[in-house]
């Protein structure tokens, strides 16, 4: 491992033999660049979570899709009303989901909704956005 080291020109590699002066550490530079390697792995992957929470890598899965309307349904919260259509996404009965639409929305049930069916490549889930409604 010492000669792997010293091939590759790592300072840090003093740390495994045990000819080093712990009190000179510092003062010769080999704990800084270990130091600075770290702080600058971690402001990398600081920034990678950032830019992925605020522009998720997400896409269309295929064409806009029609879904027939089962119901509307407002519920009340501590910052206004919320308005939401379930929709049956198969032709079962059970199979219902809940999509977040505005206020200015105007479905009724038995309607036909227009959904654009959308996925992101962290997980499997597929979520809805609203278009318009027929």
């Amino acid at each position: 491992m010492r000669d792997f080291c010293r091939k590759l020109f790592i300072p840090a590699c003093s740390f495994l033999t045990n000819n080093y002066d712990k009190s000179n550490l510092y003062s010769e530079g080999v704990i800084m660049p270990v130091f600075k390697i770290a702080i600058s792995l971690l402001t990398a992957g600081g920034s990678l979570l950032i830019y992925l929470a605020y522009f998720p890598p997400h896409h269309n899965s295929g064409e806009p899709v029609q879904y027939l309307v089962a119901d509307r349904v407002i519920t009340q919260s501590l910052d206004g009303d919320r308005h939401y259509l379930l929709i049956r996404t198969n032709d079962d009965a059970q199979d219902m989901t809940r999509i977040n639409v505005g206020r200015n929305v105007q479905c009724r049930k038995g309607d036909m909704a227009t959904i654009q069916p959308i996925s992101t490549g962290l997980s499997s889930k597929i979520s809805y956005q609203f278009i318009d409604c027929n």
